[in-house]
């Protein structure tokens, strides 16, 4: 972590490579992410907020016109904290959305599953059918050799039955 150090004649000094630090270069260190802290050299005080709302400042100054910095002031100041509570809002916004995305594409992978099982289970159902009815049928077949043997034999005892009444 960098430590800044704040003269009172309001200059910055990097006491890590013993030199004098402007607001820009403050800033670009904290688009590079590099921890710092300021501290006031006097008191010992962490200044760090002030100084990276310095920074801020100095950024929109460069960015924008003098009325858009007193707005982006006024806008910050009557909502300190409003806009970390919109961002909070927001990120759970789009957590929710995710959320009830994935359950929506879970429901319909589950869908898909219940479907696809549906359908093997009706595939093995109707193969099992078509096994039964040859199987069935086999017998049935079988059964029909049996009742024709039956029939002629019947027949035959009829034929044995007249021809005896015929002789007596």
């Amino acid at each position: 972590m960098i430590i800044i150090k704040r003269y009172p004649n309001r200059k910055l000094y990097n006491t890590e490579n013993s030199q004098y630090i402007t607001l820009d270069e403050i800033g670009e260190l904290v688009k590079q992410n590099i921890d710092l802290k300021v501290v006031d050299n006097k008191t010992q005080e962490d200044i760090t907020n002030i100084i990276m709302a310095q920074v801020v400042l100095n950024i929109e100054r460069k960015e924008r016109n003098s009325s858009t910095i007193k707005d982006s002031i006024k806008d910050l100041i009557s909502n300190s904290g409003g806009y970390i509570n919109k961002t909070k809002t927001t990120i759970k916004q789009e957590v929710e959305r995710l959320l009830k995305r994935g359950e929506e594409e879970i429901e319909t992978i589950s869908k898909k599953i219940d479907e696809k099982v549906r359908d093997s289970i009706n595939s093995i159902f109707i193969v099992n059918l078509v096994k039964d009815i040859l199987s069935m049928k086999e017998k049935m077949e079988l059964m029909e050799d049996d009742i024709n043997s039956l029939r002629n034999e019947v027949k035959y005892l009829k034929n044995e039955i007249n021809d005896l009444k015929r002789k007596k």
